[in-house]
């Protein structure tokens, strides 16, 4: 798997597993097909298509030949997953003594490739002017009283400023759904305080607040979605979490990796993957005909109203985070039943 990230999203991390673009061709024009057949299959190439397409803006007429200018002009870049390697990759590690560690970019840089084309060569080395490497975390001990003896002034607390970036995967193999808001809250178990507690839509917005926490202190981070009302609930009356994780109702996020911004900010990286449960549904008419602009309605297993709109002109509507086993669907016009494909 793999996606697509607009230059000015690109981090330190993502510059080993950028693809060349004639090796993202095939996978560019499966995910336009997939897009135009009105997303019938699932992408299992580039995850997040039909997200990055709302947000560029990109023409739809020839859309393969201008997704695939923006990979060759290095506006947007093809980057693989964590475990995936790049047919051809647009950038080496050259390393410089004896260290070779590409990762906190010590004793060596990141060079393109000779065979980049020139266009995309010389906006790379552009972007890598501005793309700083990640600093190794020091980890402080908070200064002890005894540094204090003999100073009638008492001492300062020490404090470091910290955030949270989701590094958001699909799951299963699927695709990342095109909005996937959550509530995102971080405890800090060593002071007993709650410095996160915000609402994200993770596709777009992965990144925390910053806070202040001393040396050695420790959090646990969660990921709250829509669905988790009881774990809403459970957060909004006892302002913690406890009896939903007692419960297996919801688990803390994974840490994978930890390292300073260049304003010194902690940086924890916190692993968290999505489930893109949707459904499609389509309304023919006796003739196989298409019912354009037909008013639906979906309802859950509770039966509440779930979403209500219209179809588009194929008699066709995408509706995202409930899947078919859950939803009835009806249409008030016709009374009949839907259609659907997963």
């Amino acid at each position: 798997m793999a996606e697509l990230i607009h230059a000015k999203f690109l981090a330190w991390r993502h510059l080993h597993l950028l693809e060349d673009p004639f090796f993202a061709k095939w996978d560019v024009e499966s995910a336009v097909n997939i897009h135009q057949s009105r997303g019938m299959a699932r992408n299992r190439g580039i995850s997040n298509f039909q997200s990055w397409l709302d947000r560029t803006s990109m023409p739809l007429g020839e859309l393969t030949y201008e997704v695939m200018d923006s990979l060759k002009n290095g506006t947007s870049y093809y980057v693989h997953r964590h475990t995936d390697r790049p047919k051809r990759s647009l950038l080496y590690w050259k390393p410089s003594e004896s260290n070779t560690d590409s990762f906190f970019g010590i004793n060596g840089s990141w060079q393109v490739h000779d065979y980049v084309q020139p266009a995309l060569r010389n906006r790379l080395r552009l972007l890598l002017t501005r793309i700083e490497p990640p600093k190794p975390v020091v980890v402080r001990e908070a200064p002890s009283a005894v540094m204090n003896q003999g100073n009638d002034k008492p001492s300062q607390s020490v404090t470091e400023k910290h955030m949270f970036v989701l590094d958001v995967q699909a799951a299963q193999d699927s695709t990342l759904p095109e909005k996937a808001s959550i509530t995102l809250v971080a405890f800090n178990t060593s002071q007993d305080t709650r410095p996160v507690q915000q609402a994200n839509d993770v596709i777009w917005d992965k990144e925390s607040r910053i806070f202040r926490a001393k040396p050695g202190d420790v959090f646990e981070v969660y990921a709250i979605n829509e669905r988790m009302k009881v774990v809403k609930q459970d957060l909004l009356d006892n302002k913690n979490l406890s009896a939903s994780v007692a419960n297996n109702l919801i688990t803390a996020l994974q840490e994978t990796s930890t390292y300073h911004r260049p304003d010194g900010t902690i940086v924890h990286e916190m692993k968290y993957e999505i489930t893109n449960r949707y459904l499609e549904i389509e309304l023919l008419d006796e003739d196989d005909e298409p019912e354009a602009f037909a008013e639906y309605q979906v309802f859950d297993a509770q039966d509440e109203l779930y979403a209500e709109g219209e179809l588009d002109e194929q008699g066709y509507a995408r509706i995202e985070g409930i899947d078919q086993e859950e939803a009835r669907v009806h249409f008030p016009e016709f009374d009949q039943p839907a259609v659907t494909a997963i």
